[in-house]
Formats: structure tokens, C-alpha cells, sequence
């Protein structure tokens, strides 16, 4: 049995949260920069420059990438051989949530009631997804939300017996259909299956995984998806937006039930993951 302490949970998720607000992940950057190098126009090459040139102005001059600096995801593999030394796993995190923030000069973006909009002055409660794992290890990844990307998200219940085409017309259809920045590079993470608290919560995983789905079925739907998202784009910097990877996770489902979610980033797919 392993014992986590309260301070390495806690400097595990402040490192977190100050890396995935100022930097974009290693994935994104490196294929950034081989889109570059694939393009020959210099309109086409743009597109793909302005995140990288926006993450090293964030770095030089210290500032978070976005201005809206969102509202942070967290989601906790914990492992059942890892007993905690502290009051509370909970309020740790949240804790170090409040204090990056501050620290880290994150604005504000949390009302305490929906309706009357008043603004608490920091960023809690962090959304925390909590799920037991087998082992000692603790995975730990933050996604900041912002609102821009998070009002995109959206989930429908669709027939029970939709087929593959139908799945894959029905997600190429709505990323095309979504109100997006102009000439904007899209991440998306599609959650096929669960229910529907499951499915978004499974699409938010999906937009951070690096690797392709290892189902090749699931594999050639990202593939499908991307590709007539992005069929007809002719270059020259005209394309309103250019989907740069597709990712699909899928859950169990009850046999007369087909949800499908879509979680979106534009431009920057920022978020932080670690085992510790």
C-alpha cells in the first residue's frame, strides 16, 4: 500500500494547471510544426503558425495563452493501492486550484448562481471527475475549459441502430454546422456510448488523447470524420477552419440507446496529464 502525500498531490496539480494555462502540450506543438512544413503558401502556413507564435509570447512574456483562461477539468485515476496523508483529496485539489489562479494571474471566470452572474473572484469549484484505477499510481489531467470551446460541446441521443455512416454523417455534419472562430484549427473528442452523463465526460478524454483509437473500426471513423470535415479546402489561407485530429472513445450502452457526444478546442488543445 502506497500513502500519497498532501503536498505532492497538491504540486502535481498547481504544476498542472500553470502548464496547460501557458503552454500547448508537446502532441500539438510538434504537429503544428509539421503542418508548417507541409504547406507551401505562406497564407496556408499561418493558419498554423499563429498558435505556435501565441504559445512563445506566452512563455517570453508570461502570460497565459488565452485571456479567457477557462474553467478547469480535472479528472483523477486513482489507484486502489494509494491511501491519502492529508484532511482531504478533494479540498487539496481545489485548493491548489485557487491558488494557481491567483498565482498565476488566471482571470476570474466562476459565478456563484447561474442567473444572477456574480462573479466569486476565483476559479472553484474545479469540475473534479473521480474514478478508481487498479495499482499505486495516481493519473492526473487538467483540461481548462474555456467558454468558447465549452459552449460547442453538446451531446444527442441518437437512434439505437444508427450505423457507422449515420454516426459519422451526424458528427461531420455538426462540426461543420458549429459557429466558430474565423480560420480556426479545430481538436475534437467524440464520446460514443455510456449515457448522458458519460458520453460528454467521455468525449473531454477523447479531445486530450494523443494516440488514435486502437479499434480499427473506430480508428477509420477519425479518420472518415476529419477528412470530409476538411474535404474542399483549397488552401491559400481560405479554409474557415481546418480540423486537425479527430479522437473517439466509446463506453457500454444500454441496448436501445446511442448517445454521441462532441467535446471541441479551437486553436489551442491545451491541457496536462501525469502519473505520479
Amino acid at each position: 500500500m502506497r500513502t500519497l502525500s498532501e503536498e505532492l498531490l497538491y504540486r502535481s496539480v498547481y504544476h498542472g494547471i500553470r502548464v496547460s494555462s501557458y503552454s500547448i502540450p508537446g502532441d500539438i506543438s510538434k504537429m503544428l510544426k509539421n503542418s508548417v512544413l507541409e504547406q507551401k503558401e505562406e497564407a496556408d502556413k499561418k493558419i498554423y503558425k499563429k498558435p505556435l507564435i501565441k504559445a512563445k509570447d506566452s512563455k517570453q512574456n508570461f502570460t497565459p495563452l488565452l485571456k479567457d483562461t477557462g474553467h478547469f477539468n480535472i479528472f483523477v485515476g486513482w489507484g486502489d493501492k494509494v491511501c491519502f496523508n492529508g484532511i482531504s483529496a478533494e479540498a487539496t485539489i481545489q485548493k491548489a486550484v485557487k491558488d494557481a489562479s491567483k498565482d498565476l494571474f488566471l482571470k476570474p471566470s466562476t459565478v456563484i448562481d447561474p442567473l444572477f452572474r456574480k462573479n466569486i473572484g476565483d476559479n472553484l469549484p474545479a469540475v473534479i471527475h473521480w474514478n478508481v484505477v487498479e495499482g499505486e499510481m495516481i493519473k492526473i489531467t487538467v483540461i481548462p475549459r474555456m467558454a468558447r470551446s465549452e459552449n460547442l460541446s453538446l451531446i444527442k441521443m441518437l437512434p439505437e441502430d444508427s450505423t457507422k455512416e449515420q454516426i459519422t454523417d451526424y458528427v461531420v455534419d455538426t462540426i461543420k454546422g458549429m459557429k466558430k472562430e474565423e480560420k480556426c484549427l479545430i481538436f475534437a473528442g467524440i464520446g460514443i456510448g455510456g449515457n448522458s452523463e458519460t458520453s460528454l465526460m467521455e468525449a473531454k478524454k477523447a479531445l486530450v488523447r494523443p494516440e488514435p483509437n486502437s479499434g480499427p473500426l473506430y480508428m477509420e471513423m477519425e479518420d472518415e470524420i476529419k477528412e470530409k470535415c476538411n474535404a474542399g479546402k483549397t488552401g491559400n489561407g481560405s479554409p474557415d477552419f481546418i480540423v486537425m485530429r479527430i479522437r473517439i472513445n466509446t463506453l457500454p450502452c444500454h441496448i436501445n440507446s446511442m448517445p454521441v457526444a462532441i467535446a471541441i478546442n479551437q486553436n489551442f488543445n491545451q491541457y496536462w496529464t501525469s502519473e505520479i
